[in-house]
Formats: structure tokens, C-alpha cells, sequence
């Protein structure tokens, strides 16, 4: 038996035309050219692999390099340009600001004449049979010791009311206390400003021992419940009973005021 192959003939693979253009994606979204070669290349493609070109975002690395050059030292140059304006103007304003105050200052201060000074007359001086001057300070401590005399004496009469007349009233007499524990405070200040004078030696030390005595008794009632009315009796009697001296001591103090020419204030 005889089998008669027809011989198939082979296609050729058709060619594609140089017109026609081969499809390789979406052109300008995710293929560029080569900048050297022309060639089609996927986005991102560091090298080109027609021409082993180097690229950098799409660029040849050497223009890269060039361009990034050139930025920077524009970089550079724009920044020393700012600072130097900055500072140009910083130094203006406080320039101004400067002036400003300057004007403010003398605007600010009064004009000041040239006065000639008074010649020194002589300070009132008093004497005790000496030609010692007599201190201003000493004066002053006389008087207000004066001064103090008074309230005590007007404390004493207080508490003699407080104890003898209607039902004893534990506040009223705290409030004596106090008071006269507070002119014994001032008083024992005053007491060496009087000595400081010669003329004042004794009355400086007999009036520090009745401050002091006048001071520990009322600090002594105070330490007592406001509720003890019996403790507190007790130390508005003793309290009476001391200021009772204060007589004899003002009189050594106006004795001392008068030797000195110093005028006081009756007590009463």
C-alpha cells in the first residue's frame, strides 16, 4: 500500500513592518527614553542596557551630579543671603530700639540746676553742766518713751475698771495684755538709745528693768486659757500693781528730758 503524504508547507513568521510600532505599555506613564540612546526603558531603570548608561531618575548621573551641584551652592549662597539680611535688620531694630529708650530716659529725667548748698547752721545741742552735744537720736527716744508712758497709764486705769466693776470679761483684759506687752517691746528698743547719751545711763537701765518686768507679766496672764477667768484676774491685779511704779519712772524720765531741754508731753 502506497500512502501518499501531502507535504504541508510551512508558514513563514510574518514580520513586522518597520512602520509599525511595537507596543510596549503605556508610553509617558511607565516607559522613558534613553537620554543617550533613545531606547524605550521601564521607569525606575538605573542603567540603560543598550548603552550602559547610568541614570538617576531618568537623568545621566554625571547631569545629576552637575544639577545637584548647582543647587546646592545656589542653596548655599540664597541662605548666606537671608542671614545676612536678617541680621542686617535685626541690628537696625535694635538700633532703633536703642534710640528709643535713650529718648525715653531723657525725656524721662528732670532738669537738674546747678544749686549752691546752704552753709550748715549749728544743731540745737543741750548740756548737763558739760559742753557734750546731745544726741538727736536721744531726743527722739525720750519723747516717744513719753509717748509710751501714756498708754500704759491709760492701760492701768482699763484694768482697774475691768477687775473692780460688773462681770470680769476675760477679753477685755487679753487685749490690755497685749497692748501693754507691746509698748514694753518698743520701750526696751528705746532704752539703749537713751544711754547712749551720758546724761542717760541710769534712766536707760531703770527703764529696761520695768519694760522687761512689765513684759514677763503680761506674757505670764497671756499663757493662760481665755476660759481660766481666775488666771487672768491674777495677772491684771499684778499688772495694776506694777504699772502702779510708773510714776516714780516717768519722773526720772522728765527729769532727764529737762536737763537735756527736751520738752515732753504731760503723762495725764
Amino acid at each position: 500500500m502506497t500512502v501518499d503524504v501531502a507535504r504541508r508547507r510551512t508558514r513563514k513568521p510574518k514580520i513586522a513592518s518597520k512602520s509599525e510600532s511595537l507596543s510596549i505599555g503605556e508610553i509617558d506613564q511607565t516607559v522613558f527614553a534613553c537620554p543617550a540612546c533613545a531606547r524605550p526603558l521601564a521607569l525606575g531603570a538605573r542603567h540603560c542596557p543598550g548603552c550602559g548608561t547610568h541614570l538617576i531618575l531618568g537623568v545621566q548621573a554625571k547631569r545629576a551630579s552637575i544639577f545637584a551641584s548647582v543647587g546646592l551652592i545656589a542653596g548655599v549662597v540664597v541662605s548666606g543671603l537671608i542671614g545676612a539680611t536678617a541680621a542686617a535688620i535685626d541690628t537696625a531694630m535694635r538700633d532703633a530700639d536703642a534710640a528709643a529708650a535713650a529718648a525715653a530716659i531723657a525725656n524721662a529725667l528732670p532738669s537738674i540746676a546747678p544749686t549752691v548748698a546752704p552753709s550748715p547752721s549749728p544743731s540745737p545741742s543741750a548740756t548737763t553742766g558739760t559742753t557734750s552735744t546731745f544726741p538727736g537720736l536721744t531726743r527722739s527716744a525720750l519723747v516717744e518713751a513719753a509717748a509710751i508712758h501714756t498708754r500704759l497709764a491709760t492701760s492701768s486705769a482699763t484694768l482697774v475698771a475691768a477687775v473692780g466693776s460688773g462681770p470680769f470679761d476675760t477679753l477685755t483684759v487679753s487685749g490690755i495684755l497685749r497692748a501693754t506687752s507691746g509698748d514694753a517691746v518698743i520701750g526696751l528698743q528705746l532704752a539703749p538709745v537713751i544711754g547712749a547719751w551720758s546724761g542717760g545711763e541710769t534712766l536707760s537701765a531703770d527703764l529696761r528693768s520695768f519694760y522687761l518686768a512689765v513684759q514677763a507679766t503680761a506674757a505670764e496672764g497671756l499663757s493662760a486659757s481665755i476660759r481660766n477667768d481666775t488666771a487672768y484676774r491674777a495677772a491684771a491685779e499684778k499688772m495694776i500693781a506694777l504699772l502702779g511704779g510708773l510714776e516714780t519712772v516717768d519722773a526720772q524720765l522728765r527729769d532727764v528730758a529737762g536737763r537735756a531741754g527736751v520738752s515732753l508731753v504731760p503723762t495725764h
